[in-house]
């Protein structure tokens, strides 16, 4: 055992070993006395005996070893006769178990190699007149001998090469049916007494070895596929490479949403500019009707000022011509001065008059001229301005242009070419935190065009599958942002990519926490009231199923409507639905231990037992797993015996495609006074 200990590795390696006896033909387990009479069966895939049931204690150390050893050498029949004051009074088997893993090359299938060592103490044959043996020890005596003798012919057929070895006729020749020839190394240990008393005794013995010493084995090393390994490497790669392709597909989505929203953007600045344009082209127009009629006006009221002008020109010189006259008068009457000179005065005094009015009619002629400059100026201003916003619009209709040739070369054609066509590198999910940052597609979650809210939160459920991702998500308020798109929004796609989102976070404990507080379940069950797709009610059973896993939320779960919405949505026909609703009533039952189940009280089992034998493997499974998990407390087994729930177990522990649940199915029922009470 020190040996095997050693060259053991712990991290890929097991060793595991079962201390049993065979007492009075009953296999009884040395570490757990609570299970008698187990079964022997033989594995229909290996042909190997096992015992189903017996305790398998995973061995660390030397030290552990010993401890079940010593376990189990306190457990075993002994008593005392005349020929052996601790006489054996049944047949002790150590059974150690080996499994280590194959190195293999790098992408290769992984194997493992495995073994089995039994260590047979056998107890001695007894003559009753020479032990004394009484009663019971009589009748273990009877069972020894019997058995001895089963494996005296057994040795016999192999030592004579018979093809029948009878390994049928005592549960001890079965249980050693591996050691016999074939594969197997069998080294025999006899102990005989250096009394003359016990000769006869001594001389059987030694014959039995002697026939012992006939058979021939060869060892055989067992190597096989490790096809649980196998399957959980080549899930890990599926669902690597899917999740790789959702981000890529995600991510040439919102980038089509971007663009989009561009192309919309330049359209309605192109629709504006043009709206300006022609409000501009029309003031331009009125303005030039305007100035033609002050152009017109200005001529009207210049030609008007000329007649004038000539006018009081003409008027000037007939003054002019009666101021000569009054002075030729003056000159040739001196008599009448006087008075010429008073009609000089008031010429004069007309004549500055008249000059007075001249400057005015030209000052107002000036300023007719200086409005008709201004109105030009206006006029080329006008016309610069229109031309400017022609060479704008001429430019945002390049940028159009160029943004959607941009777009089609950075998307590939419309239908999409296959990921093979596609070189460019794919992207991964660290990569995109460089290349989105992740407070701008929060920020797109507010975005008021739909198809960018809806292809942002997309992004945002693909970064939330990594686990790496969800806590900077939360830090950065993606959760909060989430419950409030939820809440806010009327479309059922933006909210099931939503939910979706929610379900990703959810699968961490401290987030299912956050979502509770936050009133998360409360949106999540008005979310599956309102929907009408399939697929919405999917992601939403997926969410409220991650909570169900958390023991410290259930109370609240169910008090916030949790539970009843999984019932609303297990009448539903689509089987990922139905999947999903199971998966939550497993994961609730797991951890529900204190008194009656909320799942009964609410009313689930009569759908689990509906359920367990549905067409769909992923429904069937996780309904198995729920009853089982069910039947574990005591407490429920009289509501599961009431609704049939109990044939359903028996049925799952034959028929279950899953060793693990059957074994848990048959130990539920075995382990239940109630369950074994009915079925007596």
């Amino acid at each position: 055992m020190e040996q095997l200990l050693d060259s053991t590795d712990r991290n890929t390696d097991s060793l595991s070993i079962s201390y049993l006896q065979l007492y009075n033909e009953r296999v009884q387990d040395l570490l757990n006395t609570d299970k008698d009479n187990l079964a022997v069966q033989e594995d229909n895939k290996s042909g190997e005996v096992q015992v189903p049931g017996a305790t398998s204690v995973e061995v660390r150390n030397f030290e552990d070893f010993l401890h079940c050893l010593q376990t189990g050498e306190v457990n075993r029949a002994a008593a005392n006769t005349k020929m052996n004051t601790e006489s054996s009074r049944s047949h002790a088997i150590l059974l150690v178990s080996v499994r280590k893993a194959s190195v293999t090359e790098e992408g290769g299938v992984p194997t493992f190699k495995k073994g089995k060592l039994l260590i047979v103490d056998l107890a001695g044959s007894e003559r009753l007149q020479k032990s004394g043996a009484e009663g019971t020890h009589a009748e273990e005596a009877k069972f020894i001998n019997l058995s001895l003798t089963a494996l005296g012919k057994c040795v016999n057929a192999l030592a004579e090469g018979s093809p029948h070895i009878p390994t049928r006729d005592s549960k001890l020749t079965r249980l050693l049916r591996d050691s016999f020839g074939g594969s197997a190394r069998t080294s025999l240990v006899i102990t005989i007494s250096p009394s003359a008393v016990q000769r006869s005794e001594t001389a059987s013995t030694i014959q039995f070895g002697q026939r012992a010493m006939k058979v021939e084995n060869m060892v055989k090393m067992k190597e096989e596929i490790d096809y649980k390994t196998l399957q959980k490497k080549t899930q890990a790669e599926l669902d690597h490479m899917t999740a790789q392709m959702e981000i890529r597909q995600s991510e040439i989505e919102l980038r089509e949403a971007l663009v989009e929203q561009k192309l919309a953007q330049a359209d309605a600045q192109r629709a504006e500019f043009n709206r300006k344009i022609e409000e501009q082209t029309k003031e331009i127009a009125a303005s030039k009707d305007a100035l033609a009629a002050a152009r017109k006006k200005h001529a009207d009221e210049l030609t008007r000022i000329k007649k004038q002008l000539a006018t009081e020109t003409q008027a000037r010189q007939a003054l002019a011509a009666d101021l000569a006259a009054v002075r030729q008068s003056a000159e040739q009457n001196s008599a009448s001065q006087a008075d010429a000179d008073a009609q000089m005065s008031g010429l004069r005094s007309a004549l500055a008059q008249e000059q007075g009015a001249r400057e005015a009619v030209e000052a107002q002629l000036a300023e007719s001229n200086q409005g008709a400059e201004d109105l030009r100026t206006a006029v080329e201003s006008l016309t610069a301005e229109s031309e400017r916003l022609r060479a704008e619009v001429e430019g945002l209709r390049a940028q159009l242009e160029e943004l959607r040739s941009s777009s089609l070369h950075g998307n590939g054609s419309p239908n999409g070419g296959s990921p093979k066509s596609d070189k460019r590198p794919k992207i991964s999910t660290g990569k995109l935190f460089e290349s989105q940052d992740l407070e701008k597609i929060l920020v797109l979650l507010e975005n008021e065009d739909l198809n960018v809210r809806v292809h942002a939160v997309k992004v945002l459920a693909n970064l939330a599958a990594e686990e790496s991702n969800q806590e900077k998500i939360v830090e950065a308020g993606g959760l909060q942002s989430l419950l409030n798109l939820m809440e806010s929004t009327d479309d059922e796609t933006c909210r099931r990519v939503a939910a979706g989102a929610l379900a990703n976070l959810a699968m961490n404990e401290t987030n299912q926490e956050l979502i509770m507080n936050a009133q998360g379940v409360h949106l999540l069950v008005g979310v599956s009231e309102a929907a009408e797709d399939p697929q919405t009610l999917r992601m939403v059973a997926g969410a409220i199923a991650n909570l169900c896993g958390n023991e410290k939320v259930q109370h609240q779960l169910r008090e916030e409507g949790g539970l009843r919405a999984l019932l609303s949505m297990a009448s539903t026909q689509h089987t990922e639905v139905l999947a999903q609703v199971a998966r939550g009533f497993a994961n609730f039952a797991k951890c529900d231990k204190s008194g009656k189940s909320m799942l009964i009280e609410e009313g689930a089992l009569g759908w689990l037992v509906e359920h367990a034998t549905a067409p769909t493997a992923s429904v069937k499974r996780h309904v198995e797993l729920a009853l089982c998990h069910l039947a574990q407390h005591e407490v429920n087994a009289e509501d599961m015996v009431a609704e049939n729930a109990l044939a359903e177990l028996e049925r799952i522990s034959r028929e279950s495609l899953r060793e693990d649940v059957r074994e848990l199915a048959a130990k539920v029922i075995s382990e239940s006074p109630t369950f074994q009470q009915h079925l007596q």
